[in-house]
């Protein structure tokens, strides 16, 4: 086999294997190579809106509902044709605070109290907000705590600790936001000047945000937290469904689609002091502006609704009522609404069981096609991000691509072969199986297969950053003579974990031109071994 080849030979059967770069990545005659890739773009203009009534439980919900609706009536979240729950423990403990939990929605990422969308080493993790300005997409962000608060910040920042305040602004103003909205302006009063060369206009009252044209706005109406919506000052200070009108808006002028938060932050301020007539008045505010989202949502297919929690405030429990008060009507003025709505949480026999936070699961209300497997199921807060993630990503750039390459004879004539890794950060696991053996994983980045003369079948296994799987697998033959031509089968299937919409796409064609590409690199190289490449 030590013969030598003619330089016309090499320059031959270089140009014909330069022909098949476009069908598959062939690295020597002798070696099996693994690709698994993703892509980050998208053309398809999809939109998000999430909204986290924060500290917002089972029996919130309840609670508002008969107080606006009554026993038999529905909010605006319960008329949403998805329903189902959410976990929201931390890393750790059953019990999370908002900035894990808010991590975890924006990541994907389980972490600690306090931290804000960093991983416990301190490495900044990618949030949907940030991937969905990859994307081109507008952003924004709509709160009545500070803008700067626990929530809001896992989604635009990155620090070990929610307090850091000062910090968590500093990124908020580079962020790329369209739209900012919510209280905390006095965080802000010296960096005006610097948010309006960025191109904000700046907005501080409710009329200025009905009647701005503006395509981004940085709107801070209250100099902290917004105050309870009973003590809001409706004619200064914009509602959570006018901000949210507005900012959608505004966002859904980008073609390439958006990406919006809005947090109703004040039923968990209500919760922790165990007062029900806020508790009720915050969530049926909240509601309001998924009124506003469900408007949008139902006459635009490109875009998903989800509405849930980030965790459960007061472990309160609702059990019996005594109306007297009839239910609030749009006939009436706001003050009326208001007056029936208090009298009326006061004829609600109700407990708390504690001041913080409970383990308990929360709701999840959503709206999209694309999100029906999730019907009345039980999901973790983590899986929420995944769900956007797939929903931003097309279908067919999203998923994994993974692929063998066949040595041009399928043959081999060392009974050692070398599986080696390249690390890649968009991969998080490879496997491997010989003639569907048991599944191994490859821990290092070398492993060495000690095998005898005969056929064999290797399917190797690959997950990335998204948590999608990708597979492919080839026939070859251990064998001293080199005279084997057995069948090479080369697959790639790729599984999204959320989607239903299962494929498989040939990783490429063996026609004739491969194949002589194939025989001609054999002659130039002497090298046997195999390797696995992320």
């Amino acid at each position: 086999m030590g013969y030598q080849k003619s330089l016309k030979f090499k320059i031959l059967g270089l140009s014909l294997l330069l022909l098949n770069l476009r069908i598959i990545p062939v690295v020597s005659s002798t070696e099996l190579g693994m690709n698994i890739t993703t892509s980050h773009s998208s053309s398809n203009g999809v939109s998000i809106i999430l909204m986290i009534g924060d500290g917002m439980g089972f029996e919130h919900v309840e609670l508002a509902q008969w107080v606006e609706k009554g026993v038999n009536g529905s909010l605006n979240m319960q008329e949403l044709p998805i329903k189902g729950k959410v976990t929201t423990h931390n890393i750790l403990n059953a019990i999370t605070d908002s900035a894990a939990s808010a991590t975890a929605m924006a990541t994907g990422y389980k972490t600690h109290n306090s931290i804000i969308s960093q991983s416990l080493a301190g490495v900044d993790l990618v949030t949907i907000l940030e991937l969905s300005e990859q994307l081109n997409k507008s952003t924004g962000i709509i709160t009545t705590t500070e803008v700067t608060h626990a929530t809001p910040a896992a989604f635009y920042a990155h620090t070990l600790s929610r307090d850091n305040e000062y910090e968590i602004g500093q990124q908020l103003i580079p962020s790329g936001l369209d739209t900012i909205m919510g209280g905390g302006k006095n965080k802000f009063l010296s960096q005006l000047d610097t948010l309006q060369t960025q191109g904000y206009t700046i907005l501080e009252n409710r009329s200025e945000l009905l009647t701005s044209s503006a395509e981004k706005i940085f709107g801070l109406f209250t100099n902290s937290a917004y105050p309870y919506e009973q003590d809001r000052d409706r004619e200064l200070v914009p509602s959570l469904a006018e901000m949210t009108e507005k900012s959608i808006e505004i966002l859904s002028h980008n073609d390439n689609g958006f990406f919006l938060l809005v947090e109703g932050g004040q039923i968990d301020w209500a919760s922790h002091v165990t007062e029900a007539k806020n508790t009720a008045l915050e969530t049926i505010e909240f509601d309001k502006a998924v009124k506003k989202a469900i408007n949008y949502v139902e006459s635009h297919n490109n875009t998903i609704l989800i509405v849930t929690a980030d965790h459960e405030t007061g472990g309160l429990v609702i059990s019996s009522e005594m109306f007297k008060t009839p239910l609030p009507n749009e006939n009436n003025t706001d003050e009326l609404n208001e007056e029936l709505r208090i009298n009326r949480t006061r004829e609600i026999a109700l407990s708390w069981d504690t001041g913080g936070h409970t383990k308990a699961n929360v709701p999840l209300f959503a709206y999209g096609t694309y999100l029906e497997s999730i019907h009345n199921s039980t999901i973790d807060n983590t899986y929420i991000h995944l769900i956007m993630k797939n929903y931003l990503l097309p279908y067919d750039q999203g998923k994994p691509e993974l692929t063998i390459v066949s040595p041009e004879n399928r043959s081999y004539d060392k009974s050692t072969l070398i599986l080696s890794l390249d690390s890649n950060e968009s991969l998080t696991w490879v496997g491997y199986s010989l003639n569907n053996g048991p599944n191994v994983s490859v821990h290092s980045l070398t492993k060495h297969l000690s095998l005898s003369d005969g056929n064999y079948f290797l399917k190797v296994y690959g997950n990335d950053t998204m948590n999608n799987f990708a597979s492919a697998e080839v026939y070859f033959t251990i064998s001293e003579t080199q005279e084997s031509s057995t069948t090479t089968s080369l697959e790639t299937t790729t599984e999204s974990t959320v989607s239903s919409l299962d494929t498989s796409t040939p990783a490429f064609r063996f026609d004739a031109v491969m194949f002589i590409s194939f025989i001609a690199l054999f002659y130039l190289s002497k090298k046997r071994h195999l390797k696995v490449k992320s």
